[in-house]
């Protein structure tokens, strides 16, 4: 029954939000003209720490098109992707020094500051972009999540889902893994090849592809829409299918520039954040297929454990998500919680 009420509700908001990305070419080109006494021009600066190409890259871009446009002229807003204003780990302390006015924020990217949103970084909680954006949501309406009181959450969702990628070896089981070296970003990620016997090698984003090509790790853990950008059929082999973890991507401005903003212009921002977050979920649902097909295409072999062997492997992981939970109540985070709302909000697109 659970699952019939959340499919229902999916295919409502996709139809709204199918509606709204109409509009967003049509009545958005349009907007009412800001009245009163308020004629500032706010120039900010968009930093996002990771490289963004493709269909991906145009939808971001679009986004500081569309503020310019929506606002006749009084946000102008400069993009620096791929690390250009400062690196993913820098984008935070950036926002907090108005050195960037938006990031593009990953939550592991700053280990501890944002606990309930690293939760889906974790393996088989909200492994889908819908399910993230379901979990986002939920955070920015939940009164005991308080990680964000300093800041605008603009828009939570994701990328694709993450999945295990290996060089050469085709792994099928927990004895072939055992040993292996498996590239990886650090905090919660480090400790899902850990879990797993084989041994995490934490390199920074950017140099995900040379660590593959020059031997030092034989797999890596990742998203088919990273591996699309950086071809990895020219690095690795054979890919799982299962989605495996995931993680809230979001964009963020501080809670003080955002009370600093007129009202008139607060409400033509939120009105377009709104369908913003839903057509980024949409976004990334056709990124993953068109992903998959760019790296098939290409010779990675997408394959599944057997469903013996992925219960052991979920069976390992398991005690990770409790030691999440007791670290965190720990510190008094309704952490509990957090887990039981995530995965009842979890959704696997077809």
């Amino acid at each position: 029954m659970k699952r019939r009420i959340l499919l229902v509700f999916l295919a409502v908001m996709l139809v709204v939000s199918m509606a709204s990305f109409v509009a967003c070419g049509e009545d958005e080109g349009t907007p009412t003209t800001p009245t009163g006494p308020d004629t500032e021009v706010y120039e900010w600066n968009l930093a996002c720490g990771a490289p963004l190409t493709g269909s991906y890259l145009e939808f971001f871009e679009s986004f500081s098109t569309d503020i310019d446009r929506i606002t006749n002229g009084r946000v102008k807003i400069t993009n620096y992707f791929a690390g250009t204003l400062g690196s993913a780990a820098d984008q935070l302390e950036m926002l907090n020094s108005g050195i960037a006015h938006i990031i593009y924020h990953v939550p592991p990217w700053s280990p501890g500051i944002f606990p309930l949103s690293e939760l889906p970084a974790l393996p088989f909680i909200c492994a889908t972009p819908t399910s993230i954006n379901l979990y986002g949501k939920f955070l920015m309406q939940w009164d005991k999540c308080t990680e964000y009181d300093d800041y605008k959450v603009i828009a939570m969702c994701a990328p694709p889902s993450g999945r295990i990628w290996f060089a050469d070896k085709k792994v099928t089981s927990l004895d072939d893994i055992k040993g292996m070296k498996i590239r990886t970003g650090g905090g919660i990620y480090a400790r899902i090849p850990e879990v797993l016997g084989a041994t995490a090698v934490q390199t920074p984003t950017a140099d995900t592809y040379m660590t593959i090509e020059r031997g030092l790790a034989e797999g890596l853990i990742t998203d088919p829409g990273y591996m699309e950008m950086i071809k990895g059929w020219e690095i690795v082999k054979y890919g799982l299918n299962t989605p495996l973890y995931l993680g809230i991507h979001e964009l963020l401005m501080s809670k003080e520039l955002w009370d600093s903003l007129p009202d008139d212009l607060k409400l033509i921002l939120d009105e377009y954040f709104q369908g913003f977050m839903t057509r980024w979920l949409l976004v990334a649902i056709e990124w993953e297929t068109s992903a998959r097909d760019a790296l098939t295409s290409n010779g990675i072999e997408f394959y599944d454990l057997s469903d013996a062997e992925l219960s052991r492997w979920t069976a390992l992981w398991e005690p990770l998500i409790d030691e999440w939970i007791t670290e965190q109540e720990a510190k008094g985070l309704p952490a509990r919680e957090a887990v039981e709302a995530a995965r009842n909000l979890t959704f696997y697109e077809k």
